[in-house]
């Protein structure tokens, strides 16, 4: 192996070495017998306060207790957690409150109340006989009894919209109240239940992406066409050539595709151990003009921080950053299939990888776009489900 391949492995051996070195001092959730959530920073601009005029930058995590305000501005991710019961994560462009933790009318479990200004949160509620009720400035009231649902409150337009994909959820809109089917969702005031047509994950990462709001509207069925009555006079029809659209790259997705192992590979004075994870990365061109050439990459997320991997796909002409062969016409697809490696640091951990379509190799981009100029240089991350790594095991001696 090269020496640019050698300086990778140990640029993420100490930056790994240096996040175990820190533990966070705050609990991952709610402490025994204490009814106060934690929230815990995924993406920066998370902030959290007593007092909703003097709110406070979260770093990392913090106990919330009843009363408090949160607020996810510029790009901002955050994850509430109340313990086994109840886990909400709140995208961007996010303002709520926590109202109480009460015992639920004809329930032996506890009450998660939430007031919801404006913006979406998705959750998961686990515990049995316990429900968590979600307020919104429209007077509507959603009552979660499980298991996975969405939220999304737009101030502008004054609508809620509920999305129930799998177990119990009620609504109220101040007139009336209806239990919403799973694989359903609804807008209120007026709305009727429709088809949910996403899954759980892909709303999130659609939340994530486009924010809440807008991941709702492309939820909405398309309106339908309008006809038009031909005129009894023949007139000639103009052909209209639609306006092409700059190349945008986006990170279609990112698969595990087999089991992480543990390899040992040389090193300048010693094998050292590694863990490879086979993966692979889709990129697709949201344009209709051709993408020129780019390269890729896969990411760590470590401590808010993103840490590049090499990347290896057998054949590539790039090592670590894999490149496409040539330009991507507008509206397909291309696929990355290799082996991610990974420090043995993080061996028995779990590990969140994030693809990058059109990557900035370091010392190699001076511009303020990559190999490719798109209509949209915002959206090229991809933040995939976490893996989990295997643990290094200790050889025993025998004597």
């Amino acid at each position: 192996m090269d020496s640019r391949r050698h300086f990778f492995f140990i640029l993420l051996l100490l930056l790994a070495a240096s996040c175990r070195a820190a533990p966070e001092a705050t609990p991952a959730g709610p402490a025994a017998g204490n009814d106060a959530a934690v929230l815990t920073a995924e993406r920066d601009n998370v902030e959290h306060g007593a007092d909703e005029a003097a709110l406070a930058q979260v770093l990392s995590s913090v106990p919330v207790s009843a009363g408090e305000f949160i607020r996810i501005s510029g790009g901002g991710e955050a994850v509430l957690d109340f313990g086994e019961a109840l886990r909400l994560r709140l995208f961007n462009d996010t303002e709520m409150q926590t109202i109480n933790t009460a015992p639920a009318p004809g329930a032996s479990g506890a009450a998660y109340v939430l007031s919801l200004q404006q913006g979406g949160l998705t959750g998961q509620l686990a515990g049995a006989g316990e429900s968590a009720v979600i307020e919104t400035p429209g007077g509507e009231t959603i009552t979660i009894l499980g298991t996975q649902f969405f939220v999304v409150h737009d101030p502008g337009a004054g609508k809620t919209t509920v999305g129930n994909f799998d177990g119990s959820v009620e609504v109220d809109d101040g007139s009336g109240s209806f239990a919403l089917d799973a694989s359903r969702q609804v807008t209120l005031p007026g709305g009727v239940p429709e088809p949910l047509p996403a899954s759980f994950r892909q709303f999130e990462q659609q939340a994530r992406t486009l924010g809440p709001v807008a991941a709702v509207a492309a939820l909405q069925p398309e309106p339908p066409t309008p006809t038009f009555t031909p005129s009894p006079t023949p007139t000639a029809t103009p052909t209209l050539t639609p306006t092409p659209s700059p190349p945008d790259l986006v990170v279609a997705g990112i698969e595990v595709i087999g089991e992480p192992r543990i390899e040992t590979q040389p090193s300048a004075i010693a094998f050292i151990p590694i863990i490879q994870v086979p993966v692979r990365l889709t990129v697709t061109n949201l344009g209709t003009l051709l993408a020129p050439a780019f390269q890729i990459a896969i990411q760590a997320r470590l401590e808010q921080r993103d840490s590049p991997l090499c990347f290896t796909v057998p054949g590539n002409a790039e090592e670590c950053f894999p490149a496409t062969d040539g330009p991507l016409p507008g509206g397909e697809s291309v696929s990355f299939e290799g082996l991610v490696t990974v420090p043995a640091t993080l061996a028995g951990s779990t590990l969140q990888l994030v693809g990058v379509a059109d990557f900035c190799v370091p010392d190699r981009n001076v511009r303020n776009f990559c190999q490719v100029r798109e209509s949209d240089e915002s959206n090229n991350q991809f933040f995939a489900p976490e893996v989990t790594l295997p643990p290094i095991e200790d050889d025993d001696d025998d004597d």
